[in-house]
């Protein structure tokens, strides 16, 4: 009897470990992913802060369109190019920094702050705050004479809807 006991209580004891060593892991990615995120973006700017012609090497990565203004004259491309320039937010987008490229090239790195419906470290569903930095580049393309906002491949649906909200944010501004 008091080995049936033993392995029943030992084995939901396991499957307890194993339930919170699984929800904190999660927890643990998401932190190690965001500090990644963070770090990566911080080093850029301050790479680019030493290095200027770093930024084109960044700014040529970044080469999926998100969004496009047809029909947009340069005039008023340089004063797009100041209204990002003179904001610390554009929607809900803080601005960290702006550097030129090139007169048509501008390089957006930027931090969004959001709750999301995600696992806690018990292995539950609550709401969850995250910070996502992602870097654009708007481009004023003059062959087209068209405005364009590029940023990197997004592996999830909430980080292309994150790419789409900023593009979204940019051309209401404008």
């Amino acid at each position: 009897m008091m080995d049936w006991i033993f392995d029943h209580i030992t084995g939901k004891l396991l499957w307890a470990s194993l339930f919170v060593l699984g929800g904190t892991s999660v927890v643990i990615t998401r932190f190690v992913i965001s500090r990644i995120e963070k770090n990566t973006a911080l080093k850029a700017i301050e790479k680019i802060k030493t290095r200027p012609s770093y930024a084109k090497e960044i700014a040529d990565s970044l080469d999926i369109p998100y969004g496009q203004k047809p029909n947009f004259s340069l005039n008023h491309f340089e004063i797009l190019k100041s209204y990002i320039r003179d904001r610390a937010q554009i929607g809900e987008y803080k601005i960290i920094y702006t550097t030129e490229v090139t007169p048509s090239d501008l390089l957006v790195f930027t931090r969004i702050s959001f709750v999301d419906f995600d696992v806690n470290v018990m292995g539950q569903a609550s709401d969850v705050k995250k910070d996502v930095y992602v870097t654009f580049l708007v481009r004023y393309d003059h062959e087209d004479q068209q405005f364009l906002v590029q940023s990197n491949l997004h592996y999830t649906s909430t980080e292309k809807f994150h790419r789409d909200r900023f593009t979204t944010a940019i051309f209401t501004g404008i």
